[in-house]
């Protein structure tokens, strides 16, 4: 793919995180979606995987401090999209911390879930594909404390 056409597609691709609701609990992992939609006005073809993991981030520092922890079965396949189209992905939220000790969840609070859509664009001689991300705003995210 050339750089104008990579160009015309990352522009044309627009994402929006969507939830069922905005309260998680400490130590669990909301299912949610991304809305992606093509903005252009051109058809768009890309490669991507699902389902999708989302980060939380600390809303002051917009460090990374919180994710999904566990297996992931990704499926990958093709989207295809006409101008104004648009098509959800399945997102997994976790509330476990970034770092080392995956196992310690988030304490509850107000984070900024983000997620990232990967456009994979493979190369003109099928010699592989390169990987890039178009970023969902970010969206507020309440940890409520679990009282099981």
């Amino acid at each position: 793919m050339d750089a104008l056409s990579l160009k015309t597609l990352l522009d044309s691709v627009e994402a929006r995180l969507v939830l069922s609701a905005y309260e998680i609990k400490e130590d669990e992992t909301a299912r949610a979606e991304v809305e992606v939609r093509n903005a252009g006005n051109e058809n768009i073809e890309f490669h991507g995987g699902k389902p999708l993991s989302a980060s939380l981030l600390d809303p002051l520092t917009l460090a990374s401090v919180g994710r999904f922890s566990g297996w992931i079965a990704g499926v990958g396949f093709v989207i295809r999209l006409a101008p104004g189209d648009t098509t959800r992905l399945p997102v997994l939220l976790g509330t476990h911390q970034s770092g080392p000790d995956v196992r310690v969840a988030l304490p509850p609070g107000i984070f900024l879930g983000q997620v990232l859509v990967p456009i994979h664009t493979t190369h003109a001689d099928d010699s592989g594909y390169d990987t890039n991300y178009v970023e969902a705003p970010l969206v507020k995210i309440r940890i409520i404390p679990n009282m099981k």
